[in-house]
């Protein structure tokens, strides 16, 4: 995976877990004690997450580092 696909994957991620949750961006800004404009930049897939970042982020939505950086499973289609 490329830092670019890298990067999409993982705002992808957050943005799914976002509407999961019901949380806005500012909401997640106020949890993760950065600004808004900071969680837009994160989301726009434009570049990848630090080390910190996705550790950060991962205890805001309780979940593994690797949930927000593995590709969403698709089922074959069927015959």
């Amino acid at each position: 995976m490329t830092a670019e696909e890298f990067a999409v994957v993982f705002a992808n991620n957050v943005r799914a877990l976002l509407a999961a949750r019901g949380w806005s961006q500012a909401a997640l800004a106020a949890k993760l004690d950065v600004s808004q404009p900071a969680v837009a930049r994160m989301l726009s897939g434009n570049r990848p997450p630090n080390g910190a970042t996705l550790a950060a982020v991962a205890t805001v939505f309780e979940v593994d580092p690797c949930e927000l950086i593995c590709r969403a499973k698709t089922k074959p289609p069927k015959s």
